[in-house]
């Protein structure tokens, strides 16, 4: 099912902490418009052995072995629009008045190694609300 909401509509949507591209619903979205991102607190999910929330923690292998979104902590909650890697932007707990910068479909992800999804567990849902 792919959802397109109108200004000042919220959906949440369910991230699988395996998932390089999540998102249940899916969320169409057109360039230019904002939305803000917000995690409900007490959400955890989990990266092998540590658990974290949606604002991840520092983890000193990825610096080796890289994240998606360099920079960003391991297991942050992350978007991109499509299944495209040039368009990730950190979300975290809390993302205010995201500018969208292509058309396309809203995809969520932990930031993690590329090839280490396969060691990852639990969801997290994010309330996505289209401000215009």
């Amino acid at each position: 099912m792919i959802v397109k909401l109108i200004p000042g509509e919220s959906v949440f949507i369910r991230i699988n902490a395996k998932d390089l591209y999540g998102g249940k619903p899916e969320l169409a979205v057109l360039k230019g418009e904002y939305y803000s991102f917000k995690v409900p607190e007490g959400q955890k999910w989990k990266d092998l052995w540590f658990s974290t929330d949606a604002n991840g923690y520092f983890n000193p292998l990825l610096l080796i072995s890289g994240r998606r979104v360099p920079g960003v902590r391991c297991f942050t909650l992350c978007g991109t629009i499509g299944k495209n890697e040039d368009h990730h932007f950190k979300i975290g707990s809390l993302l205010e008045n995201y500018q969208i910068p292509v058309n396309g479909s809203l995809c969520f992800f932990p930031n993690d190694s590329i090839r280490h999804y396969d060691n990852n567990c639990g969801t997290i849902n994010v309330e996505v609300t289209r401000i215009s």
